[in-house]
């Protein structure tokens, strides 16, 4: 009898693709708690050093969930709220949340 293969395949963190905040990210900016913060990438930036940068698009239920100074942290130092820069080391993949539109 052959054995099943349990693991799923690791979805890539690429264009297109959910990925999810990991525990105890920190905003560089700010210092809001970001865990669980999620949003589709929008852009890869390969590093030289070995680190890759993604843009991370915020979902819809990431965005209602930001607490009002967030957004009026980025409105005054002229920062995006829907969008972010983040480390590829501090996300994982994740099943998209809400649908995208537009």
């Amino acid at each position: 009898m052959r054995k099943r293969n349990r693991h799923k395949k690791k979805k890539e963190l690429k264009v297109g693709n959910s990925a999810v905040v990991k525990n105890d990210i920190k905003d560089v900016a700010f210092g809001d708690e970001m865990t669980g913060w999620q949003g589709r990438i929008i852009e890869v930036h390969k590093h030289d050093d070995g680190d890759t940068i993604l843009l991370l698009e915020w979902d819809s239920i990431t965005l209602d969930g930001f607490p009002d100074r967030f957004f009026e942290n980025c409105e005054e130092n002229g920062q995006s709220w829907s969008e972010y820069y983040i480390s590829s080391k501090d996300v994982q993949s994740a099943a998209p949340r809400d649908t995208k539109t537009g």
